[in-house]
């Protein structure tokens, strides 16, 4: 599943949470350690 495809998917999980679904899948990769106050 490419990142246009887990976009949609990503939105849906977080749309009450005020994180970009960008955001969340740098956490999901590990890119990143903290959306806001969530972390992995």
């Amino acid at each position: 599943m490419n990142t246009q495809e887990r976009k949609p998917l990503l939105e849906r999980i977080v749309w009450d949470y005020n994180i970009p679904p960008e955001e969340a899948e740098a956490i999901i990769n590990g890119e990143k350690e903290m959306a806001g106050h969530y972390t992995k």
